[in-house]
């Protein structure tokens, strides 16, 4: 066997580590000098001659034998080894820096991106919320000017427009997500933002909350005065009804104002009737009763029209009368659905009394003279003598033509 040469002393072979230049100040690739420093205590054995491969021989005696193979080539053997586990080390080592280095930088270019998508969303949460707010501040300030009469009860009303007035708007000009920003402030700038999304939130909910109630107290005067309407629409109706009977032209006017009557007590007698229904069944009544009125006055008209042409058919011009006894005397001109009465004594001609009527006839025969007290007088006029007869509490004076 070929013999090996002996290995160097430790102090001939030279250190690595007085190798290297001094240390100025750590970097990402410091550990490097580490493990290259390490590794020259490890690789404490010069590089031994490469092995010839092996060949299969025939066992020697000695290994028969069972003999322990030369200190010196295991020397060379482990040395080897040592160096390839060291090579190996220092390799790992830089693939390790080198990875951790650029995985800091992607995990903190990913922290500033996250943070920027972060506030942006933010600033949209912002905007949706300062949006909203604006909308109901401005119906809130609509019904701030909402009359109190028209609501059941003020309070309400006095709590929205102290709120209009205290506070009318959150931050317009919010921080922005500035690309320029780093990662902490991208963050801080999202946080600002979301306390102020939060402010526009709760001012939006207390404005509609307000204005809720507001609406509500409207909404309640409203039924209230609605359930009163009715009530008064309902008897109005009823003395209409009662008080027309055979004083209109068209009958049928008046049953249909008692049909609106039974609606509208069906209506007021529910537990809950809507102010829309109510108001529905009043506005009913209201035009049933317009219609027995207008018939109540064509029925006027036509009375007083037939009355009219009833006079024309009757007495015309002047006709006197002469009592036998007391000379009593009495001259009566007829004219334009009146009647002119002047009365006197023979005795004294000139002491005279004047009173005018109107004169109304239901069959062109007996006529009515009623002053402007409301006193009357009842007088018969027969056409075919073309005389007046005064038949007032059981008189018979005959009046004759006074031409």
């Amino acid at each position: 066997m070929t013999p090996v040469p002996a290995p160097e002393s430790a102090s001939a072979a030279s250190s690595p580590v007085s190798a290297l230049p001094p240390a100025i100040e750590p970097s990402p690739l410091a550990p490097l000098a580490a493990v290259a420093s390490e590794s020259t205590f490890i690789d404490d054995e010069p590089d031994a001659p490469a092995a010839p491969s092996p060949m299969p021989v025939a066992p020697s005696a000695s290994a028969a034998s069972g003999a322990t193979p030369s200190p010196t080539a295991s020397r060379a053997s482990d040395g080897k080894r040592r160096r390839v586990i060291v090579i190996a080390a220092i390799v790992a080592a830089v693939v390790a820096v080198a990875g951790g280095f650029g995985g800091y930088m992607l995990w903190s270019n990913h922290r500033r991106d996250a943070a920027m998508a972060a506030c942006q969303s933010s600033a949209k949460e912002y905007d949706k919320a300062h949006t909203a707010m604006t909308k109901a501040l401005k119906e809130a300030k609509t019904l701030a000017s909402t009359d109190p009469g028209t609501m059941d009860s003020k309070d309400s009303l006095d709590k929205l427009r102290k709120l209009v007035d205290s506070k009318t708007a959150t931050a317009t000009n919010p921080p922005a997500c500035d690309p320029a920003l780093v990662t902490d402030d991208l963050e801080s700038v999202r946080g600002k933002l979301d306390d102020l999304a939060g402010d526009n939130r709760d001012l939006r909910g207390k404005l509609e909350s307000s204005v809720k109630a507001v609406n509500a107290s409207v909404d309640a005067k409203t039924l209230k005065d609605s359930k009163t309407d009715l009530d008064d629409a309902i008897t109005q109706a009823q003395n209409v009804l009662d008080s027309s009977a055979g004083q209109v032209a068209d009958d049928s006017t008046r049953s249909d104002l008692q049909s609106a009557i039974d609606d509208a007590r069906k209506v007021a007698g529910k537990s809950k009737p809507s102010a829309k229904e109510m108001a529905k069944a009043t506005q009913s009544l209201t035009d049933a009763i317009g219609k027995v009125n207008s018939s109540i006055a064509a029925k006027q008209q036509a009375d007083a029209a037939e009355a009219a042409r009833k006079a024309a058919e009757g007495p015309h011009g002047s006709f006197f009368f002469a009592a036998g006894v007391g000379g009593y005397r009495e001259s009566i001109e007829f004219g334009n659905g009146q009647a002119t009465s002047t009365q006197w004594q023979s005795m004294r001609p000139d002491d005279t009394q004047t009173v005018v009527y109107q004169v109304s006839s239901d069959d062109g025969v007996t006529y009515t003279l009623t002053d402007d007290e409301g006193g009357t007088r009842t007088f018969v006029y027969d056409k075919g003598s073309d005389t007046l007869t005064d038949v007032t509490a059981g008189l018979s004076n005959e009046y004759g033509r006074d031409d």
